[in-house]
């Protein structure tokens, strides 16, 4: 539990960071490649962020910076992410 509370934070940050204090700069570079994502993202975005979270390899700080550039809610990255991190961090930990 403590390994999945401090993973779902740090990716907090990392998405809040990139929402809040570097939206203007990411924007700027792919606003292009972003607008066909929002409506997806907004009506199923539970789906892509638990898709994200699967997929091995794929680096967690650019899928957070990534989703921080869409219109998914906070409260739905957070508990997405809480939930589909947990095989990673079993595996991990174990």
């Amino acid at each position: 539990p403590v390994v999945s509370f401090g993973s779902t934070l740090g990716a907090s940050i990392t998405f809040l960071l990139a929402r809040f204090v570097f939206h203007e700069s990411i924007h700027k570079i792919r606003s292009r490649q972003l607008a066909s994502f929002q409506e997806g993202f907004v009506r199923d975005g539970i789906y892509y962020i638990t898709a994200l979270r699967l997929v091995p390899g794929l680096p967690f700080f650019l899928v957070n910076s990534f989703l921080a550039q869409t219109r998914v809610s906070f409260s739905t990255f957070w508990t997405t992410s809480m939930i589909s991190m947990l095989p990673a961090s079993a595996v991990y930990v174990s």
